[in-house]
Order: C-alpha cells, then structure tokens, then sequence
C-alpha cells in the first residue's frame, strides 16, 4: 500500500463524514440535477459506450445515469473484481444482470462478463474528492487509476461525479494519479478546461 501524506487522510475523513450527513432526500435531489448536466454535454451524445460505477450508501446516485444509457441503447460497463488476477476490470451491465456484492462491498454483475475489445468513450468516476483542475482523491487503494490507465479506458472522457462540497481549492497529486476532463456536481462542471453544454 502506498504510503501517503496525513493531509490526504484527513480529507478522506472528512469527507466520509459530511457525506454520512446527507439524507436521503438531498442525496437523490443532488443525483438528478447532476445527471441533468452530464446529459447537456457532448460527450454523453458521442459516447456508445458508457463506463460507470454503481453507487453505494451516499455517494451521488448513478442509477439515473444507467437508465438515460439504457432509453438511449447504449451499452453499460461497470468495475468488477477479478479474483483470478486480484485486480478490477470493465465487465458488461446487461439489462438483465444479476448483482453480488464484491469484496469491497461494491455491487457487480454476478457472472461478469468482460469488456475486452473497443474502446470506451465515457467514464464517470466517483471520488471521495476532486478539485477545480480535475485532480481526484480515492478511498486510497489505486484502484481506479489501474481501471482508467487500462487501453480500454485511457482515451476516454473522464468525468469525477460528486457532491458539490466534495470539491476543493486544490489536491495533492502523485505521479500514478489520473485527472478528470471534468468534475460533475448537482450544481456546477469544474474542470481545467470549459465544457460546454448542448444548445
């Protein structure tokens, strides 16, 4: 495990504290409005391929997501680990997919069935923070930097998707680490470059 500064611990804590304020209520209002961004950017219209994670306690929502992906037919992948190479891959989301919970508790396809050829054109990436230039900050464990640095994932658009207060001034980086494009909130798009919305 890599050894990393205090300060990154403290702002995990941090966060995982505010986040557990949350109700409900304000986590499903944030969700809807942040998904209604996401799906004003180009991005979204250019990408057949969709790469997102299923949330879990309160973290922003995804399930809106994966239903606008699914009215608009395109195709799903989600993180899923391999027990045999002790590493997450991209498995499929089929519609009718039976979900177990992984080791780290996140849930996955049961039988995961994995995305090997082709190229993803969207990923939506959670974070325990992110700041104004993209940069992100996990649980820790790098394994979404494996995930993004994979061939199917490396030429995609990256977009952390988070509440609002999960987003700071500016965050220690590493060399491994790797930036959003763009950081979706309920209520702005932060990034080191403008994204623009569809007129």
């Amino acid at each position: 495990m890599k050894h990393e500064p205090t300060e990154k611990q403290q702002l995990r804590e941090a966060m995982r504290r505010q986040r557990a304020r949350l109700t409900w209520r304000q986590v499903r209002a944030a969700a809807a409005a942040a998904t209604a961004r996401l799906l004003a950017l180009p991005a979204w219209s250019d990408a057949g391929i969709l790469f997102c994670h299923l949330a879990i306690l309160r973290e922003m929502r995804t399930d809106l997501l994966i239903a606008a992906a699914r009215r608009e037919q395109r195709r799903i992948c989600v993180p899923a680990f391999c027990r045999r190479r002790r590493a997450y891959y991209p498995a499929w989301l089929p519609p009718a997919s039976i979900l177990r919970c992984g080791p780290l508790r996140i849930p996955e396809p049961r039988d995961p069935a994995w995305f090997t050829d082709g190229r993803i054109g969207l990923a939506v990436v959670p974070g325990l923070a992110f700041d104004r230039e993209g940069a992100r900050l996990g649980h820790g464990g790098g394994h979404y930097d494996r995930l993004l640095a994979m061939p199917q994932l490396r030429g995609c658009v990256k977009y952390g998707w988070c509440f609002d207060f999960q987003v700071v001034a500016q965050l220690p980086v590493c060399a491994w680490d790797v930036n959003m494009d763009a950081v979706i909130t309920e209520k702005d798009i932060y990034g080191p470059a403008p994204v623009a919305a569809r007129t």
